[in-house]
């Protein structure tokens, strides 16, 4: 079974099949796009679709500059880092992020864009010696973007976390690992991940590092409905909220879980509901504002705060609901 797995996962990083699926991803990012780019050009090389080549609006960014080809972001991405190479640079991942950063307002590419990116960048390194620093890099940025292949990330992350030595590096890839069980709906591996990495925080990691741990692990309580979830993260919100302010990334992300946990107490009141709904329509419409209404996380949690406004309303037929939604795959149904 293990020489299987491993079997699958060579073939999985071959070059070949990194030119096959980098092939693959960038028409589907062209045709998931196509209505959006319809009559625009690239903002890298200024020409439209009618260049042989479909458009992409990769990231957050608004109007003409969020839309270029994935053969332009690629190029951009892979000049970036030659340029570090030549100069010899000690450090490359500030040009690496161009892989998977856009460089006009600082945002992480998204869906199929980015997985497009990410077997470009795949494709650029695979041929370094194995265990070279750039192709481990490389190995590590299309895990990141394989979000729509919870198997075949799986499978890659795997073969990361083998290699590794560093019990910080090895919390984050088994933290990656658990997201992709959660994927799976292997939730009860998920939770026991999470905790033990939550559980193996010391004082020698960064405050960062540790609440990324603590953040992960209240989340599998809440997907599991633990019967601690709901204090656990009020406390978490309230902290981040005195570390980062109202209106971080990090203390946005806390509140959704709270809300979540609210939603999915065993014993949910209709006072939580009514605190729940409040909590993540106020988040959704922060993102709308700045992530714009297409942006995956808006979509989510907008679906998020429509799912609790119809538990409020239609108490004791929810839960039919959303089990009919799962079996036809709604995916911002699925994670309330």
């Amino acid at each position: 079974m293990i020489l299987n797995k491993r079997a699958a996962c060579a073939t999985l990083l071959s070059q070949d099949h990194a030119e096959q699926k980098y092939a693959e991803a960038a028409k589907a990012a062209v045709e998931a796009c196509a209505e959006d780019t319809a009559d625009q050009t690239c903002f890298i090389c200024m020409d439209g679709a009618d260049s042989g080549e479909g458009l992409v609006r990769m990231c957050a960014c608004r109007g003409h500059s969020g839309i270029a080809h994935v053969s332009c972001l690629v190029r951009q991405a892979q000049v970036m880092v030659q340029e570090g190479l030549v100069n010899e640079e000690d450090n490359l991942v500030p040009r690496l992020k161009r892989w998977w950063i856009c460089r006009l307002y600082k945002q992480n590419y998204r869906g199929a864009a980015a997985t497009a990116l990410g077997w470009a960048c795949w494709k650029t390194y695979v041929g370094r010696p194995e265990g070279d620093h750039l192709r481990n890099i490389a190995m590590q940025i299309l895990a990141d973007s394989m979000c729509d292949d919870a198997s075949g990330r799986l499978a890659i992350l795997e073969t990361i976390l083998n290699r590794l030595e560093s019990e910080g590096e090895k919390l984050y890839v088994r933290g990656q690992i658990a997201t992709c069980y959660t994927r799976l709906e292997r939730h009860e591996e998920c939770l026991a991940l999470r905790r033990a990495n939550y559980e193996a925080r010391s004082a020698s990691m960064s405050q960062g590092g540790k609440l990324q741990l603590t953040i992960d692990y209240g989340e599998s309580l809440t997907t599991q409905r633990e019967p601690e979830a709901v204090d656990f993260s009020r406390e978490l919100v309230a902290r981040t909220k005195r570390e980062f302010g109202e209106d971080s990334a990090v203390t946005e992300r806390c509140l959704m879980m709270y809300g979540r946990a609210l939603f999915r107490a065993t014993k949910c009141t209709p006072e939580d509901l009514i605190e729940a709904e409040a909590i993540v329509t106020d988040v959704a419409q922060k993102y709308r504002r700045r992530l714009g209404p297409a942006h995956p996380s808006t979509q989510i949690t907008e679906a998020g705060a429509c799912t609790i406004r119809s538990k409020i309303a239609f108490n004791g037929v929810l839960d039919e609901l959303v089990s009919e939604a799962r079996t036809r795959g709604v995916s911002g149904l699925m994670l309330w």
